[in-house]
């Protein structure tokens, strides 16, 4: 195409597309539309009725017993006072008649009794104040100890154990090595928990703040099962079978998960002794008595293992 007639379509073009903006917005004669003015009328207030009152304010004369009084009412009077305020009236409205059996008169029915009723004095026994006493922590059965250290004057051990003694602690006194020489060592309880055994320990402390009072744990496994009676009636029965104590938790986990594949409740106690840590391997626990046995005969019966009935926890 001949470059001369390419500019003249493109600047036809130019001017059509113009043309199609500003031909409208010139032909566009409508006006702006102003903005309304509307009326503001702000009614009148109602009319009211006021009424003004001038109180005077003499300071000779007495002031005035209530607000009745200060704004000229006069106060309300009671229709019918009574004479007497302990007056009882009993209405009788369908008995019969009576008549009095010595001057045959016929008695009302209603009587007004004047006499105040009488009162019985009121007598209050001496108040005698009682001395108050902080009852000491009761020790049960169980792994728990607080120690309260190691002396090596057998004198002073000895005071310090009549003390608790008589604050009521059941204290354990034993004899033990300490660096070559023989020492005496004061514990109290066993406890039962170990919050127990903490709720010991703050007390001893308030009773003695120099004691290095800290819990400890011994293995309290019996010999044998525990009789029916190993608790207290204050005491949930709750029994456990316990299969082994282990030195090494692997061994002690190694058991557990033996005795779960076999269909057992198995778990691991962990307790800090005195001879050192041990695992012991328990089963249950079980509410009745009764079932802790069938667990240990069913343990004997499957591994060959004489387990032990012992209360939990």
């Amino acid at each position: 195409m001949d470059p001369t007639l390419q500019k003249r379509l493109i600047g036809a073009s130019v001017l059509i597309v113009l043309a199609i903006i500003f031909v409208p917005m010139l032909l566009d004669g409508s006006e702006p539309t102003g903005s309304e003015t509307l009326p503001l009328i702000i009614p009148d207030p109602p009319e009211r009725d006021f009424e003004t009152r001038v109180i005077p304010l003499d300071t000779t004369d007495p002031a005035p017993s209530s607000v009745a009084e200060a704004i000229g009412v006069a106060p309300a009077v009671d229709a019918a006072p009574t004479s007497n305020a302990d007056a009882l009236t009993t209405v009788d409205t369908q008995a019969p008649t009576r008549i009095d059996a010595v001057s045959g008169d016929a008695v009302s029915s209603v009587a007004t009794d004047t006499k105040a009723p009488e009162r019985a004095p009121i007598v209050s026994d001496p108040v005698v104040a009682k001395p108050a006493t902080t009852p000491s922590p009761t020790a049960v059965s169980g792994r728990f100890l607080v120690s309260l250290g190691s002396y090596s004057n057998t004198a002073n051990a000895n005071a310090l154990a009549t003390q608790l003694r008589a604050a009521g602690y059941a204290v354990l006194t034993d004899t033990l090595a300490v660096n070559g020489q023989n020492a005496t060592r004061l514990r109290i309880g066993p406890y039962a928990t170990r919050g127990q055994a903490e709720a010991a320990r703050l007390a001893v402390k308030q009773l003695r703040a120099d004691l290095p009072a800290a819990i400890s744990e011994v293995d309290d496994t019996p010999a044998t099962d525990a009789p029916v009676t190993a608790r207290s009636a204050a005491s949930a029965q709750v029994w456990a079978v316990q299969v082994g104590a282990f030195k090494v938790e692997t061994e002690a986990n190694s058991k557990r998960d033996q005795l779960r594949q076999a269909g057992f409740a198995a778990f691991v106690e962990k307790i800090n002794a005195d001879a050192g840590t041990l695992w012991r391997v328990r089963i249950g626990p079980e509410n009745k008595r009764s079932d802790a046995d069938t667990v240990k005969a069913g343990v004997k019966r499957r591994f060959g293992i004489d387990g032990i009935v012992v209360p939990y926890p």
